[in-house]
């Protein structure tokens, strides 16, 4: 059995969600046609889907002492997540601003300043052979990186090809549009154990050993795409805690992302309707 725990150290956000039929251009007034209000943040979404799973893991973020860092803190007892190593900052909670356009596109507007870099990740109680994943990343975990690295697996995701520190681990997870050309890709692959880049509609890509490993995106009516990469990132730690193959990972990953957009959310859907999906092609196989 496996003693591991995961540890996602990572955003806490509220999300003010609206439903519009596109973005306005300049100067003109466009009306919602629905919003939302909702918790959020990479950090959440990834734990909350993991969560979903049964796995013992950890949230390490912070939220503000005022009315939605309550809120927040609320969402996450209710997800079945502790609030133990969540910090408390005197300043505003994490709020970002989503307009999602009728194709499930959508555009995000942070409304705080980002204080992920205050978190006192290095104090955790990580253990050898636990899973470390940092959703999006900055470069003060960098002191924690070099702490566990080949203790634990460390899985990073968004933001690190802007990192100013020579980053390594075993699993780098990046959608195609930090990828600026071929040779930065190329760069990062001999310091992580396995590189995936995700592609939208186009499916994701593996690289692991001098090899890739390539599968197409989940046929479904995108809704809101907000939680796409989130559950992607929660698929992949959780193939990794249950040692799954390159092509089972992506396989997990690629439809619990499509399942979450099909509906007006950012959290991951429950693993259940996953594994649901997951039985029915290994019937028509």
């Amino acid at each position: 059995m496996n003693s591991a725990s995961i540890w996602v150290i990572g955003p806490i956000a509220w999300d003010t969600v609206l439903y519009v039929p596109q973005i306005p251009t300049s100067g003109r007034f466009l009306h919602a046609n629905s919003h939302h209000e909702r918790a959020g943040g990479q950090g959440f979404n990834v734990a909350s889907g993991i969560k979903s799973a049964d796995l013992p893991v950890n949230l390490v973020g912070y939220v503000g002492n005022d009315s939605v860092g309550s809120n927040l803190r609320e969402a996450i007892s209710e997800s079945g997540l502790s609030s133990k190593y969540i910090q408390t900052f005197d300043s505003p909670s994490p709020h970002v601003t989503i307009l999602v356009e009728k194709s499930g596109e959508r555009t995000m507007i942070g409304m705080e300043k980002n204080l992920l870099a205050k978190i006192s990740s290095l104090s955790l109680p990580v253990k050898p052979g636990d899973i470390v994943v940092w959703p999006f990343w900055v470069d003060a975990f960098f002191p924690m990186l070099q702490e566990i690295s080949g203790i634990c697996t460390t899985i990073i995701g968004s933001n690190s090809l802007n990192s100013a520190e020579d980053i390594s681990g075993d699993i780098l997870v990046l959608s195609n549009g930090e990828v600026d050309r071929p040779e930065t890709l190329e760069k990062f692959k001999s310091r992580f154990s396995k590189i995936i880049v995700t592609d939208g509609a186009n499916g994701s890509t593996l690289f692991h050993d001098d090899k890739e490993v390539a599968i197409r995106a989940m046929e479904i009516d995108v809704v809101d795409s907000t939680g796409a990469g989130d559950s992607f990132l929660a698929g992949v730690v959780l193939s990794q805690y249950e040692n799954r193959s390159a092509i089972d990972m992506l396989t997990v990953s690629t439809i619990w992302a499509g399942l979450t957009t099909a509906n007006q959310q950012s959290i991951p859907v429950n693993w259940k309707f996953v594994a649901q999906e997951l039985s029915k092609n290994a019937v028509k196989k």
